[in-house]
C-alpha cells in the first residue's frame, strides 16, 4: 500500500438538489443500509435503500469520505466525496504489481500444498462502470475475465463455452492426445437486477445447461428474502455490493477449483 504521508491532495465532488432536504436525525441515519425516508411517497415504494450504503463503501475501499448536509425538510440536500491523491512512482508500481503476481501465482491450501489461484470468471453486470472495476480488480489479481451486460447474455456465454469445452475434448479423444488449451469459466459473478433476464433466473438457466461451476450472486439486495431466492436459484453464495475482494478469496479458498476436462470439482 501506498504511504499515507505521500497524499499530494485531494478530489473534490460536490452535488446538490432543491428537493425534500433531511432533517438532523435523517442525516445521522442516511448511509445505513436499508434506510428509506417515506419511501411510499417519495419512491412510489421502489428501491431496496441500500444506494447510498453502496457509496459509502465503494468511496471508503478508496480511502474517501462520503456525507450529507442539509439545512433541513424543503432546503435540498448536498452530498460531498472527498477521494485522496497518492503520489505512485514506477518503482512502486512496478513493485505492487510484482506483489500481486506473487501472491496470485500459488497459495496455501487446508494440507498446505500450493495450489493455483488462477481463475477464468464471468462477470454480469448491466452497468458498465460497474462491470469494467470488478473486471480490473479481478485481473490485477492474475484472473482471466468475460463478460455479460445481462443475464440472457450470461446463459449464452456459459452455452457456448461448455460447447467449446466438449468440442476440445472430442478433438483430444479422436487425436488421442492430452494437450488442453479451452479454458473452461470457473466461476460466474451474476448481478441481481438487470434488463432482458434477471440474475436468478439466468441462474436457474445455466444450472440447466448441467453447468457445475461456482456462481456466485453480486448484489444490492441483500435482504434475507432476496439472498435466499438466489441461492434457490442455484446460486452458491451471495455477497453484497461493493464486492469485498478479500470475501471472495475466503470463498474460493474453502471451495476446490473445476475440472478443465469435466466441469466437476477436482478430487
Amino acid at each position: 500500500p501506498i504511504a499515507r504521508e505521500r497524499r499530494r491532495g485531494s478530489i473534490l465532488i460536490r452535488v446538490s438538489d432543491s428537493g425534500v432536504g433531511l432533517t438532523k436525525e435523517q442525516l445521522k441515519l442516511l448511509f445505513g443500509e436499508g434506510v428509506q425516508f417515506d419511501a411510499n411517497k417519495l419512491q412510489h415504494g421502489g428501491g431496496s435503500g441500500l444506494g447510498l450504503s453502496i457509496a459509502k463503501g465503494i468511496v471508503e475501499l478508496h480511502h474517501g469520505t462520503i456525507h450529507a448536509e442539509s439545512e433541513g425538510a424543503g432546503h435540498g440536500t448536498t452530498f460531498v466525496i472527498e477521494i485522496p491523491l497518492y503520489e505512485m512512482s514506477l518503482k512502486d508500481e512496478a513493485e505492487e504489481v510484482s506483489q500481486t503476481q506473487a501472491q496470485t501465482e500459488t497459495g496455501s491450501s487446508c494440507d498446505g500444498d500450493s495450489v493455483p489461484k488462477k481463475r477464468k470468471i464471468l462477470v454480469v453486470e448491466d452497468a458498465m462502470s460497474s462491470r469494467k472495476m470488478l473486471i480490473r480488480l479481478l485481473e490485477r489479481e492474475g484472473h482471466t475475465c468475460l463478460a455479460a451486460s445481462n443475464g440472457r447474455d450470461a446463459v449464452e456465454t456459459i452455452e457456448r463455452e461448455m460447447d467449446n469445452s466438449r468440442l476440445e475434448m472430442s478433438m483430444r479423444q479422436d487425436l488421442s492426445t492430452h494437450i488442453s488449451s479451452h479454458v473452461p469459466i470457473d466461476t460466474v459473478l451474476m448481478d441481481y437486477e438487470m434488463p432482458f433476464m434477471n440474475g436468478p433466473d439466468a441462474v436457474r438457466a445455466i444450472r440447466r445447461l448441467d453447468y457445475k461451476g461456482t456462481i456466485i450472486g453480486v448484489t444490492g439486495n441483500v435482504l434475507s428474502e432476496d439472498v435466499e431466492y438466489f441461492k434457490e436459484s442455484g446460486a452458491d453464495e451471495v455477497l453484497a455490493k461493493p464486492i469485498s475482494m478479500d470475501r471472495l478469496r475466503e470463498y474460493w479458498d474453502r471451495h476446490p477449483m473445476y475440472s478443465r476436462d469435466e466441469n466437476t470439482p477436482r478430487t
